[in-house]
């Protein structure tokens, strides 16, 4: 398994030499020190906007890395189950990703993440209500269609937030932020799942599922309200926006994204027929 990792890596790589880098213009008048940005981010939206990904992250990772554990230790599923669970966000993942672009485009970035920081907090408490294998799927279903539409959007942000000039060294600043929440969120969540004596809905784990969920829906509601989109866009409430994302009409969401995949694939396309 690690070997045919090691291939696709390969084929990866040589793919990425046939890439050509576009021309860039370093100004060295509008450098920005890391202590500097970290000093001025709760002053501009868009330290704001860093801050509020790095706590999230934070908040993920109380609980991400023990999800794997909880299926494969504590409800003894196998590799192959395992694997249906997870790959179901990513299904749902490519499914509604090019929904969420199109609306973001028109409704902006910043109403994105509201709706789906909201629905990524409610994801790991999901899990304490049943172990069903289809209920699990359905959970990491749901998960991907939010996941997706927050992955992109905090993308497509930092696009429109930060000039050119500034946007390698912005997203590396970003990324040192979010790294560092990523190990102390994992590191709490080891040490909060080490630490309980007595277990709580059964399992530990499960604990510790809900005070991820708990820690998402406090970040949320604190962080989004002080980040301003930054372009003009169109409004919509975030009820009518999730509709458009899930809606079944004939043009409209992950229904119709389904059928047009299906029929670009000629093998899927032809058993759809017989």
């Amino acid at each position: 398994m690690f070997a045919i990792a090691m291939l696709f890596r390969l084929a990866s790589w040589v793919f990425l030499k046939k890439m050509r880098e576009p021309a860039y213009i370093w100004d060295e008048e509008k450098g920005v020190s890391f202590l500097g940005f970290v000093r001025k981010a709760r002053k501009t939206n868009f330290g704001h906007f860093v801050l509020f990904i790095g706590i999230m992250n934070f908040s993920v990772f109380v609980a991400a890395p023990f999800f794997a554990p909880y299926m494969l230790e504590r409800l003894g599923f196998n590799y192959l189950l395992y694997t249906v669970i997870n790959a179901a966000a990513t299904l749902a993942t490519i499914l509604t990703m090019k929904r969420w672009g199109v609306n973001s485009d028109i409704f902006g970035n910043r109403k994105v993440l509201g709706l789906t920081a909201g629905l990524i907090a409610i994801v790991p408490s999901l899990w304490v209500f049943s172990t069903d294998p289809l209920y699990l799927i359905a959970i990491q279903l749901f998960s991907g269609i939010a996941w997706a539409g927050f992955t992109l959007a905090t993308a497509n942000f930092v696009y429109d937030s930060v000039e050119p000039s500034k946007l390698a060294k912005y997203f590396a600043y970003q990324n040192v932020i979010i790294g560092a929440m990523v190990v102390l969120g994992a590191i709490t969540g080891s040490l909060i799942l080490g630490n309980i004596r007595q277990p709580f809905f059964g399992s530990n784990y499960l604990f510790l599922f809900t005070v991820s969920s708990a820690l998402r829906l406090c970040t949320a509601f604190i962080f989004v309200r002080k980040i301003g989109e930054v372009r003009k866009v169109q409004p919509i409430t975030k009820r009518l926006l999730a509709f458009k994302i899930v809606s079944v009409r004939p043009v409209h969401g992950i229904i119709h994204e389904a059928v047009v995949i299906r029929n670009k694939i000629p093998w899927l396309k032809t058993k759809a027929k017989s």
